[in-house]
């Protein structure tokens, strides 16, 4: 592990401290650091497997174990600048970062040629680089009332940078024909599947009995789960001895597979099958003409249960939507009873109640897009993977602190 830290506090080494001006401070680091992988993961080891009597021991066929694999490398660094105005009222921190890792260790899919399904190996190198940016400002302050409030915006973007062995893409877990999906020289947190076969203006490509074509590839660029940017509104309003605080969390963009939506379409329990089956529908497309060109498909087709099944839950891009959306993360209200209590042996006394996850505006059909199919997934990861998750959910909690 190796890390540098340094700043400069440029508004006193240059005397810039006024009025308006109060502090300002630009900031660096850097660091290199090392990491290894679980030992048993370097070599065949013996687990409890259930399905055997008794239960018995056995050893994995289906992983072939990393014999060969070297340490996994992060080299990141960070520039920013802390600027305050106004008497510390106006407060604006700004920080871009660029993270490198080498030789990632993680568990992927091969050739079963190879006499095995999965392996531990190093997979080559990926970036991620983003900007983090903070305002927070003073509205209103004086001695019996205030109110403050805190932006909050940042993005990121992942890049795989160089794969083994001629490699052009990295899956995850399998999610029916669905893989979270890193592609060289492309995003880290793709999605593949299945999808329709497509004109070069990305329109579905129709048949003259008006049923889509499907493209026979299975690996297609469906989606990118990473999202354009997310924003965080905090506002915090003092009056006397009351506050009360609320955070709106936002985020644009970002797909989400709904893989729980499939299902439920798969097995009649959407509520798809109450509008369409059995009625007449025109899939969205074109239709290709003798001379080449294209017109709209207005052919329409009878959606019986096996045309649901091929043209529709058959195909994954079908079940890629997008993330975005407005929640109102928290809400509390707080008051400060130490006035009442002084003199006691109670220096302090507050009361505050907690209302979370109180409000979710989103066009996802699902249960909630900030999902994650599991938090513990290797790779490529599986955040935006909506697997018959749990989302998150609403609560609300009385607090009572008491200072001795």
């Amino acid at each position: 592990y190796y890390s540098f830290t340094g700043g400069v506090i440029f508004s006193e080494l240059l005397n810039l401290k006024n009025d308006y001006f109060t502090y300002g401070k630009i900031r660096g680091n850097w660091a290199r650091v090392g990491k290894d992988t679980n030992p048993y993961k370097l070599s065949p080891s013996f687990t409890i497997k259930s399905t055997l009597p008794d239960p018995g021991y056995a050893i994995d066929p289906t992983l072939a174990y990393g014999i060969n694999v070297l340490p996994e490398m992060t080299d990141s660094w960070e520039i920013g600048t802390d600027l305050r105005f106004f008497k510390n009222r106006t407060v604006l921190d700004v920080a871009y970062y660029s993270t490198v890792v080498d030789n990632q260790i993680v568990t992927v899919r091969v050739s079963p040629a190879a006499g095995s399904i999965l392996q531990v190996r190093n997979e080559g190198t990926i970036k991620n680089h983003g900007l983090e940016l903070g305002l927070s400002q003073d509205i209103i302050k004086k001695k019996d009332i205030g109110w403050n409030a805190k932006v909050n915006f940042s993005f990121n973007r992942g890049k795989v940078i160089k794969l083994p062995d001629q490699l052009t893409e990295l899956q995850g877990t399998q999610y029916g024909d669905i893989f979270p999906t890193a592609y060289l020289n492309g995003s880290t947190t793709s999605i593949s599947g299945l999808d329709y076969l497509r004109d070069s203006l990305g329109r579905v490509i129709i048949n003259e009995s008006g049923y889509p074509k499907i493209n026979p590839a299975k690996g297609n660029l469906i989606g990118n789960r990473e999202p354009d940017f997310l924003v965080g509104l905090l506002n915090t309003f003092n009056y006397k001895n009351f506050t009360l605080s609320f955070m709106f969390d936002t985020r644009k963009g970002g797909d989400v597979a709904n893989i729980t939506g499939r299902s439920l379409l798969g097995n009649g329990m959407s509520k798809f099958h109450e509008i369409y089956r059995n009625r007449e529908f025109i899939f969205d497309g074109v239709v290709q003409r003798a001379d080449g060109s294209y017109v709209q498909n207005t052919t329409p087709v009878i959606l019986n249960q096996q045309t649901i099944n091929t043209y529709i839950n058959n195909v994954s891009s079908n079940f890629i939507e997008d993330g975005s959306y407005i929640r109102l993360s928290y809400v509390t209200l707080a008051y400060d009873f130490s006035k009442l209590v002084r003199g006691s042996f109670i220096k302090g006394l507050n009361a505050s109640f907690t209302g979370r996850n109180l409000l979710l505006l989103t066009k996802y059909t699902g249960s909630d897009p900030q999902i994650n199919a599991d938090v513990s997934s290797g790779g490529s990861g599986a955040m935006g993977i909506d697997n018959f998750g749990v989302p998150t959910t609403r609560n609300f909690n009385f607090t009572l602190t008491a200072t001795f």
